[in-house]
């Protein structure tokens, strides 16, 4: 208790402040990730540029946390060291496993799979090439068109400049910023929630995840989770703020978030100026003021104003999609979304990737346990205006990644489904794990019936 009210006194006189210097501390760390990370370089074998880059992803874990040590309990920095060491090590298994069994005995990276992956890893070695001036720049700026929000593949670009073109150099990048992101998902429980209990099970929750827990996978969705969480948290922590200062952070927020996917910029951009109303017309109609009224007709002019740029820029490559079939197949697009990729035994035909469908599995059993922890909450508690915009945020990036693609991209729609865990009122492990083993076995029995129909 008395760790509680410290801490939150200490949020409470840091005011804006706070937020800007979580901010600084994350780039400094991961600046830190790459200075350690540089003593690696091309020629070098494989083995020993990967402890250099885990050590490098240790290094920085210890020093946000010493920091913010102020803020955190003791056991999170043991959880934190711990979990990035298991996932980092589920990556290797699975790269020395599927794609080089010799890796470790050579200095360079023979990387072939999946085609899609094979392009992210062609992009950054090309961006790579581009920051030390050894590609042409018309090639490296024809990549630059050619990718889906480049500018985050640029920035993971750092890590083979920094340490040479390694494969493996991924894993300890993607479990790093799982790690960011679960300290990140840790401070917004405490904004909202006020509870070291709730805190701590969510920091656990987004390090448990299977979501990507194949650490070594060529993708964005791990780094793009960490910078929507940061996204919220900035949403989170500047909600009482006023005036343009404020428009100006939900704007910062709003292009975060659009580094992810373009769509998504809209999300901070809704939420931010429309919490407050939304939830007054919910549960506080009687008192709505006039002011909101005239607050958002003024906010809705602003925005029809707009909307031909914001088309431009955000949904340009979306106008070719029917929207009205799409909104009318949402029902289905849902159920979609909670069975996950089905049957599970799509994973027997050991196709190129076919790996990867366990996490898929995994992590719609995970999704179901949240949402059960979810609907325990709302039928027993009426949120507060911040956990009210955490419900907001998680349900307009599940309906974006539900609406284009139908429900059938389990990345897409689980990105922020951990923010959930801020509902969950037992905020006990064991509790989840029973859950998760109940929704397990629930789905295992729709397999079997599925299987002798």
């Amino acid at each position: 208790m008395t760790f509680m009210l410290s801490v939150n006194q200490l949020l409470r006189n840091t005011g804006s402040l706070f937020p800007i210097q979580v901010s600084f501390l994350i780039a400094a760390s991961f600046g830190l990730y790459l200075a350690v990370l540089s003593l690696s370089n091309e020629e070098m074998n494989n083995g020993t540029s990967l402890l250099i880059a885990t050590s490098g992803g240790l290094i920085a874990i210890f020093f946000f946390y010493f920091m913010l040590q102020k803020y955190f309990v003791m056991s999170i920095l043991k959880y934190a060291l711990i979990f990035f060491l298991i996932r980092l090590t589920i990556g290797i298994a699975h790269y020395l496993f599927f794609l080089e069994p010799d890796y470790f005995r050579h200095s360079s990276s023979d990387f072939s799979y999946l085609e899609e992956y094979m392009w992210l890893f062609d992009s950054m070695d090309m961006f790579a090439a581009g920051t030390a001036g050894t590609a042409d720049a018309d090639t490296v700026a024809g990549y630059a068109e050619q990718n889906k929000n480049y500018e985050m593949i640029y920035i993971m670009s750092f890590l083979f400049y920094f340490g040479g073109v390694k494969s493996l150099t991924i894993a300890t990048f993607n479990s790093l910023v799982t790690v960011y992101a679960a300290f990140l998902v840790y401070l917004i429980s405490l904004k909202i929630n006020e509870n070291s209990r709730n805190a701590i099970f969510c920091f656990l929750i987004v390090l448990l995840q299977p979501f990507e827990m194949i650490t070594s996978i060529l993708s964005r969705d791990t780094f793009g989770q960490m910078l929507v969480f940061y996204s919220v948290f900035l949403l989170v922590f500047f909600f009482s703020s006023n005036g343009l200062f404020k428009i100006a952070i939900i704007g910062f927020a709003s292009w975060i978030a659009s580094l992810v996917r373009e769509v998504y910029f809209l999300i901070p951009l809704i939420v931010g100026f429309g919490t407050n109303m939304v939830y007054s017309v919910i549960y506080n109609f009687r008192n709505f003021k006039k002011s909101n009224l005239i607050a958002f007709i003024f906010a809705l002019i602003g925005l029809v104003a707009l909307t031909p740029i914001l088309i431009d820029t955000f949904l340009g490559r979306f106008l070719n999609i029917d929207f009205l079939s799409k909104f009318f197949q949402l029902p289905v697009s849902f159920i979609y979304s909670v069975v996950g990729p089905f049957p599970w035994t799509q994973v027997l035909y050991q196709v190129t990737g076919y790996e990867y469908h366990i996490p898929g599995y995994l992590t719609s059993v995970f999704n179901l346990t949240l949402f059960l922890s979810l609907l325990i909450f709302l039928v027993n508690n009426r949120p507060s205006r911040l956990q009210f915009m955490i419900l907001l945020i998680f349900s307009l990036f599940y309906l974006s990644g539900i609406l284009v693609y139908g429900g059938k991209h389990t990345v897409y729609y689980s990105l922020a489904i951990p923010l959930l865990a801020l509902f969950d009122s037992k905020s006990r492990i064991f509790i989840f794990f029973t859950r998760f083993i109940m929704v397990f076995i629930f789905f295992l029995i729709l397999n079997f019936v599925y299987l002798s129909r």
